[in-house]
């Protein structure tokens, strides 16, 4: 076993130090480019339905926020149509009458060059998957 001198001890203590604040400075940074990047949140993310193929019907809340304010549209990518567009803002919210048995891509968009800045997915899941074939109503015991 070694024996530390106070001045190894010191040294211990300095980079324990220096890993720590190299520590702290990695999830500053990463805190901070996480700032920059443009986030398109779907809440809730999965509509459920009883049974397979149903159509499913769910008020979606949407959040984003952005870089820099501008005014940007949300589109639904399969129809490629404007669900709604906001005026030029950092931070944004709305909601989205969501009706589909298919899960749905919807897309954040600029209003001035149509330009893609963020995707995110409505899923679909039911409860009971649907049969191939029907069971008859006639039942002989």
């Amino acid at each position: 076993m070694a024996v530390m001198t106070g001045h190894s001890r010191d040294k211990t203590r300095l980079r324990r130090r220096a890993w720590g604040l190299a520590a702290l400075f990695w999830v500053l940074a990463a805190a901070c480019s996480w700032a920059d990047e443009t986030r398109l949140q779907l809440t809730p993310g999965r509509c459920i339905t009883l049974h397979q193929g149903q159509v499913c019907s769910q008020t979606i809340k949407v959040a984003y926020s952005l870089a820099s304010p501008q005014t940007v549209c949300l589109w639904d990518a399969a129809s490629r149509s404007r669900v709604g567009c906001a005026s030029a803002a950092q931070l944004g919210n709305f909601t989205l009458a969501f009706k589909s048995a298919e899960k749905r891509l919807y897309q954040l968009r600029s209003q001035s060059d149509d330009r893609l800045l963020a995707e995110a997915w409505v899923e679909v899941a039911w409860v009971y998957k649907s049969n191939s074939h029907k069971q008859s109503q006639w039942r002989l015991f």
